[in-house]
């Protein structure tokens, strides 16, 4: 008689664990000088409400004062994925043009609000970073990747998908032009080591470190905050997006642009 039950509590629970535990949604964390923005456990995969809510996330950073002594943002995904991009099946589900622009608006926005953000900002690439998950990593100031993690690819050639002008302007401003043929256009897989070595991450590291140690160490040194000619609180959010303005100022303004569109076409991504 109680096989019933506990077979429906077993259920209950697996579902629990699924949607609640091993689908987290992002959230932010405080780890000395650092925010963490945790992407997720899953795919991480780029739909509209995901995508609202890294918005969300990031403004929270900017406005609650839990966070105002905080001088770098360090975005990282748990388990296999950093993120594996946009999900096309849902994108190709949606019945009206007007999800389709609701969607990319807000993506760009999300592109447009990490190139500007005003902090030191870190990809921590945990795993595979696919596509729109690739993006996001590159408008990151820098990137670390973990070995035998995972791959860092756009495979939109394969997919027979367009860049939008906005993207392929991020994409040019972050990408060295020697690597833009193997990484753009044929949409190689890069493990840690070879994105390394064509400079798309500033560093490669052993699978088993502490990856987000090796990202808090990064921001400490590109901020000075060990060196005695600085102590990392001369940096104001103001001067580094001012900064940040300045250097991105193409990709920023094609990215506004898009977030203005009134539409957009699905072979265009």
């Amino acid at each position: 008689c109680l096989a019933p039950v506990c077979a429906f509590l077993y259920v209950s629970f697996s579902f629990f664990l699924f949607f609640f535990v091993f689908n987290m949604e992002p959230y932010l964390e405080v780890r000395n000088h650092c925010v963490l923005l945790w992407l997720g456990d899953g795919q991480n995969r780029l739909r509209t409400p995901y995508v609202k809510k890294l918005l969300q996330l990031l403004d929270t950073i900017l406005t609650d004062d839990k966070y105002s002594e905080c001088t770098a943002l360090i975005t990282v995904g748990k388990g296999r994925y950093f993120s594996n991009g946009i999900d096309l099946a849902w994108l190709g589900e949606r019945e009206t043009e007007a999800e389709l622009t609701t969607f990319l608006q807000a993506l760009s926005k999300l592109l447009a609000q990490l190139l500007t953000f005003p902090m030191l900002t870190v990809a921590a690439m945990n795993g595979h970073a696919f596509a729109g998950g690739a993006l996001i990593a590159l408008v990151h100031d820098k990137r670390i990747m973990q070995h035998s993690a995972g791959w860092l690819c756009f495979p939109e050639v394969f997919l027979k998908l367009q860049f939008r002008k906005a993207m392929l302007c991020v994409i040019e401003s972050k990408v060295p032009k020697e690597a833009m043929t193997d990484f753009i256009v044929l949409g190689h897989r890069f493990t840690a080591q070879q994105a390394a070595d064509a400079r798309l991450v500033n560093k490669a590291i052993p699978k088993e470190a502490d990856i987000l140690a090796v990202a808090e160490q990064i921001t400490r040194e590109a901020l000075l905050m060990d060196s005695p000619r600085m102590r990392g609180g001369e940096y104001s959010r103001e001067g580094i997006a001012m900064q940040k303005e300045s250097v991105y100022r193409l990709p920023i303004l094609e990215l506004l642009k898009e977030t203005e569109a009134k539409s957009f076409r699905m072979s265009k991504l």
